[in-house]
């Protein structure tokens, strides 16, 4: 009987000992007919890909082979795990197969001996070892013993373990714990003290046990499963009948030491069985089972959670009570949400059973459920597994026309099937256990009947339900690329790739390639425009699913552009640096910067709008400024623009200074300059030292020498506080005064010539007090006085404007304001003789400035009110061309945290066009301000943080756009401040206000003179690139500079040479020590301020004489001439002033002028010597040129007397200094 079974062996063994690939019936079914309960779905739409087998491997002999297990290493290794009858050492055993993901056999290994052994786990240890756990029978029905193999990767068994008695004792589940620990679960009937109990052994990766644990009572304990958790705790789980009511679920939980922690039981007056058990991330405990106590009835499916201190969370239990009413869980799964799915089959919901799936949330509250239904035969859902984006995979088998087929379904959280696939093999096939391991690579493992080598074989069939997946690492997204195509770096997630292929055009042009990295093709790259390119990769499996990326990146192969729109071209800055504003047009930009220096110095910048360096502004000299901007891209792509500016960072200096007052107090509130530049400085003083105030008004020549003074009131106190003058150099003069008007305080106006002489004065005002701050002139010489008016029914201060005629006649008044008060301190009048009124109030909420515009016949046109941030005063305004506003005085709401002075522009709308401060970290405030004729705008008053002392007269210069060009200060250790500023005719200013630290008194008035305006020299005489020989150039110099102080020039920069006067002669000595050539002379002023302006003329010095020389044509001889012959003459000045005069004489004759050619026609024969020399236009006289020649008429004997045999062959004249004679012997013949 031995000897028929080898040879039917070996027959198997030459027949079908090797795998068998299949090409059957494969179907994948979209879901739009399905027969779940659930309404239909469509299967795929345009994103999502087709799923198809990629190949199948069957595994079998002539007999029976079967597999339920699966699983895969980290290389994607699949290890499959069944049982074999035919192959192997006895009736049946265990099999171990491990494919690559191209389901290629690498290996298979059978374990077991002449009677049944059989597989029901495998495990991986963390070095890639497996594991196959089963029993083992020594003696059938007597003596089976649970099994342990361990094997390497490379299918060598490292060793093998048994456990058991002489009973009945069977291996189930195997584990391994993080450390590489191994526990086998079972039941038996060896040990114990039931009938039948649970069995728990530990051994070490080398195979050595380290303990055994029985569980149960006196009756019997099923148990075949069991879960290791993340601290190598085991929790094993079966059917108790020991403990609780009937038969019972039990749970117990184990340390690594094998102490037992806690036991659970759960069920109730029926039979309660587990079959499968897991755990999630947070060690929570989940078992799947089947229950008679609870439920709708019969046999319902049970879930139960615990946690890891075995308190029971909740149970849930599925089923019907229709039909056979027998629910039974095969599998379940967990996802990161908590939530469980399980499968199993049900005979609730019709004749024959279905196949389920239901999810559970992770409060095990069923959230749906599912059915396959419909089928002719027994359906039964076996395994359950997670996959991307909560899609779970179902496997299991199917009715169908008297046989079972393989089934495959997918779902997605919301139990919507997307897809299934089946084997219709026309016998029975079904799908036991699935395994995901990535879109593109699942995998399912079972049993057919209808293909391999025989009666039923093992399957593994390789699904892929992904498109390829591709991952751009380069070029980035929205990278910038120049005109050399990019390179590309991709990655293809796709384990069954086929082809491809990338476009830059959408699909109009595709480039295929191979392997992940390339470079774009150069003629497609070449193609695109600058902007943005759309790059697409593909790639398709050889299921024709397609995946594709796309990644857009920009183009760009031009040079950035730059625009300038500030600021303008030559426009003209102080000491302060200019403020740009830049328009870049650069998608890729990169870095920007800009230079002063021609690039030796380049300041990068990141903001289009921003200030010049200071420190690069104040190396530059006055005159024209080059800035030039840079921008570049990533690419190295470099674009500028340039732009030329003015600077004039002159710092007017202070002149003299005047004081005026007595022992008492005096103040500065105005200054005035007339037609001839003289200056009248306004105030009040505490004359008799009473405190009864009166006016004061002193004239100063421009040179700062009082003309005279004067003061006006009356018995009690007069307050000027502003001044104007009109064309005719009359002083209007206004402020408050109790001496004149009605019982209170009144306004007043006095008008003076501009002798002292009193023209006419009056007042205006009522019963209580009014004030006059501000005063100016229309074109008609009509007078406008801005002040406050006490408010009798209120008791505060309203804003009055007072008018009156030229000749002192009041005309008209306006008042306006609030319920509070208001403060008048500002006065204009515009072109078109409106008159504009400012000042403070707090009427209309918190404090703010207000400005009211009327017409000439006192007509209110519109106000404002601007309130700004923080507090803020106003005390002065001028008005400038188009009739734009400027008014100045103090913030706290901007600036630096001391008070800071404010200036804001307002168009004549009263538009707020823009607003600056100025100031340190101390109090700094204006009183004062003025336009000098270029409109640049100039602010005075008094500074903390600036100066010698306490509070000193400062001056701040900002030009029309808000820029600010030089600020300057005066006074001494105490207290001073400016109140007003001027301008004379040569744009010198005076600043008037009052001194403590200087004069004689409490308070003087102080007025401080300033030079304001570089000396200007102008150069009539010598003319530029003008000759002169040894006599030196006479000059004519115009010079305009009121404060002048010295003026010098010099030779090509060399010793200064101080002149008086505007003409003069350049010292000879200095001039005889010059060289010929260019001389530069430079004609210096200065002013008692210290500014410095020079003039330059280059002239050229000519002191060689000119050079000549004779030709002549034709001739005999050497030097021998005849009456035809011509002499011709030139000369060359180099480069001097030029030839003037070239002249010659025979035989020391007189000069004769050289008018051209000449000849000796009119001479005898003889020898001649003739002379010549050149002049140039300096008179350089060229030393006398001499040369002797012989006149030989043509019928003259040409023998050479007195030298018989000879011949005169060459006379040669050389001045005066020798003659050489060359005689030539005869011939004789």
């Amino acid at each position: 009987m031995k000897k028929n079974k080898k040879i039917y062996l070996i027959v198997v063994i030459i027949l079908v000992c090797f795998s068998l690939v299949f090409t059957g019936n494969f179907r994948i079914f979209n879901d739009k007919n399905n027969k779940d309960n659930n309404n239909a779905q469509p299967f795929l739409s345009a994103s999502n890909p087709v799923p198809y087998a990629v190949w199948n491997q069957t595994w079998g002999g002539g007999l029976d082979d079967s597999s339920n297990l699966i699983t895969n290493d980290s290389s994607g290794n699949i290890y499959v795990g069944g049982t074999t009858a035919s192959f192997g050492a006895g009736l049946i055993d265990m099999v171990l197969i491990k494919y690559n993901s191209s389901g290629t056999q690498l290996w298979n290994r059978t374990w077991g001996g002449v009677f049944d052994d059989t597989i029901y786990d495998i495990d991986f240890d963390p070095l890639g070892n497996i594991y196959i756990s089963g029993l083992t029978t020594a003696n059938p029905g007597t003596d089976i013993d649970m099994v342990l193999v361990k094997y390497d990767s490379s299918g060598t068994q490292l060793w093998n373990r048994t456990f058991g008695g002489g009973l009945d004792d069977r291996g189930y589940e195997v584990a391994v714990d993080s450390i590489g620990n191994v526990y086998q679960v079972g039941w038996g009937l060896s040990y114990g003290p039931g009938s039948a109990d649970m069995y728990l052994v530990k051994y070490s990766s080398s195979g050595t046990q380290q303990w055994n644990r029985t569980w149960g009572g006196g009756a019997i304990e099923y148990c075949n499963k069991l879960e290791v958790d993340s601290l190598n705790n085991i929790y094993v789980t079966g059917i108790t009948y020991s403990f609780g009511v009937a038969g019972d679920i039990f749970l117990v939980k184990y340390n690594s030491s094998g102490v037992q922690q806690w036991n659970r039981t759960w069920g109730g007056g029926g039979v309660d069985s587990s079959s499968i058990i897991s755990t999630d991330s947070s060690d929570n405990i989940f078992i799947g089972g089947t229950t008679t106590s609870f439920g709708a009835g019969g046999i319902d499916m049970v879930l139960i959670k615990y946690n890891s201190s075995g308190a029971q969370q909740w149970n849930s239990t599925w089923g019907g009570g229709s039909y056979g009413a027998d629910d039974t869980v095969h599998g379940f799964t967990i996802d990161t949400s908590g939530n469980i799915y399980t499968t199993g089959e049900t005979w609730s919901f019709s004749p024959d059973s279905d196949l389920f799936l239901n999810k559970f949330n992770s409060s095990g509250v069923l959230q749906w459920h599912r059915r396959t239904g419909g089928w002719t035969s027994r359906e039964r859902g076996l395994a359950v597994v997670m996959g991307p984006s909560e899609t779970v995979y179902v496997a299991g088998h199917i009715g169908g026309t008297g046989n079972y087929q393989w089934y495959l379904a997918n779902y997605n959280g919301s139990g919507d099937r997307q897809w299934y696939s089946v084997i219709a093999g026309g016998l029975s096939d079904s799908a036991e256990a699935v395994l995901f391991y990535s879109p593109d690579n699942i995998y399912v493992v079972g049993y057919t009947y209808s293909f391999g080598a025989g009666n039923r074989d093992i399957i593994l069939v390789k699904y892929d339900n992904a498109n390829p997946r591709i991952s751009i690492t380069s070029p980035g997204g929205n990278e910038f690329i120049g005109n050399v195509a990019p390179n590309f770096d991709i990655s293809i997630t796709e384990s069954n790739l086929d082809t491809n292929w990338y476009t830059l055009d959408g699909g109009i042009t595709n480039i295929t390639f191979s392997g992940l990295t390339g470079t774009f093709n150069q003629t497609e790259w070449d193609k695109k425009g600058d902007g943005p390119v759309t790059l697409r990769f593909y790639a398709n499996d050889t299921g024709g699913n397609q995946g594709y990326e796309e990644i857009i990146v920009i183009k760009d192969t031009t040079d950035p552009q730059i625009s300038i729109l500030s600021p303008t071209s030559n426009y003209l800055l102080g000491r302060g640096p200019p403020i740009f504003e830049l328009s870049i047009t650069e998608p890729n930009l990169n870095t920007t910067w800009y230079t002063l220096d021609g690039g030796i110095t380049n300041i990068t910048f990141s903001n289009p709008q921003g200030t010049i360096d200071q420190g690069e502004w104040s190396k530059k000299g006055n005159g024209t400024v080059s800035i030039r901007f840079y921008a570049n891209d990533t690419l190295g792509h470099k674009g500028y623009a340039d732009i030329t500016v003015r600077k004039d960072d002159f710092l007017p200096q202070v002149i003299y200074y005047r004081t005026w007052g007595g022992v008492n107090s005096e103040t500065g509130s105005a200054v005035l300059i007339d037609s001839a530049d003289n200056v009248y400085a306004v105030g009040h003083a505490d004359v008799s030292g009473a405190a009864n105030y009166d006016v004061i008004l002193v004239k100063y020549d421009r040179l700062g020498i009082q003309q005279w003074n004067l003061t006006w009131g009356g018995s009690g106190s007069e307050f000027a506080w502003a001044s104007v003058m009109d064309s005719s150099d009359n002083i209007y003069i206004t402020g408050s005064t109790t001496s004149f008007g009605s019982i209170a305080e009144d306004i007043f106006i006095a008008k003076f010539n501009s002798s002292g002489a009193l023209q006419w004065n009056n007042t205006w005002g009522g019963n209580y007090k009014e004030e006059g701050y501000e005063i100016a002139l229309d074109s008609f010489n009509n007078v406008y006085i801005a002040g406050n008016t006490l408010n009798s029914i209120i008791s505060d201060y309203n804003a009055c404007l007072v008018k009156f005629n030229n000749t002192g006649g009041f005309e008209w008044n306006y008042t306006w304001g609030g319920n509070n008060y208001e403060y008048t301190n500002m006065l204009g009048v515009d072109s078109l003789n409106n008159i504009y009124v400012g000042g403070d109030t707090n009427s209309f909420g918190n404090w703010m400035t207000f400005l009211l515009k009327f017409n000439i016949t006192g007509d209110l046109i519109w106000n404002l009110t601007w309130s700004g941030s923080g507090s803020n005063s106003l005390y002065a305004m001028t008005l400038a061309s188009l009739n734009n506003i400027y008014m100045t005085g103090e913030t706290t709401g901007y600036g630096t945290v001391g008070g800071d002075v404010l200036i804001l522009k307002f168009n004549s709308t009263g538009d707020l066009i823009w607003l600056q401060t100025w100031g340190g970290i101390n109090e700094d405030f204006a009183l004062g301000i003025a336009l000098d004729s270029s409109e640049n705008i100039h602010l005075v008053g008094s500074s903390e943080s600036f100066g010698a002392g306490d509070y000193d007269y400062f001056v701040v210069k900002y030009n029309s756009l808000g820029i600010l060009y030089w600020n300057n200060s005066w006074g001494g250790v105490n207290y001073d401040e400016a109140a007003a500023i001027g301008f004379d005719s040569y744009n010198d200013f005076y600043l008037v206000g009052s001194t403590e630290s200087y004069g004689g008194g409490y308070y003087d008035l102080c007025l401080v003179k300033f030079d304001n305006s570089l000396p200007s020299l102008k150069i009539n005489s010598p003319n530029q690139d003008q000759f002169y020989g040894n006599a030196p150039p006479t000059f004519d110099v115009t010079l305009n500079e009121a404060n002048l102080n010295t003026t010098w020039y010099t030779l090509n920069d060399g010793v200064n040479q101080p002149f008086s006067g505007l003409t003069g002669t350049i010292d000879q000595l200095e001039w005889d020590t010059t060289a010929d050539g260019s001389v530069s002379i430079k004609f210096f002023i200065n002013d008692s301020g210290g500014h410095e302006v020079f003039s330059q003329i280059d002239l050229f010095k000519d002191t060689f004489a000119p050079t000549s020389g004779l030709t002549f044509s034709p001739v005999s001889g050497i030097n021998i001439v005849n009456i035809s012959t011509a002499f011709t003459l030139t000369a060359d000045d180099g480069f001097g002033s030029g030839v003037s005069l070239i002249r010659y004489r025979i035989n020391n004759s007189a000069w004769i002028d050289y008018m051209g050619s000449f000849d000796l026609s009119s001479y005898a024969d003889g020898d001649y010597l003739i002379g010549y020399q050149a002049i140039d236009e300096m008179n350089n006289i060229e030393t006398e040129n001499t040369l002797v020649v012989k006149l030989v008429s043509p019928t003259s004997t040409r023998s050479s007397p007195g030298i018989p045999g000879y011949n005169l062959f060459i006379l040669i004249g050389i001045g005066t200094f020798c003659t050489i004679i060359l005689l030539k012997k005869k011939f004789m013949k």
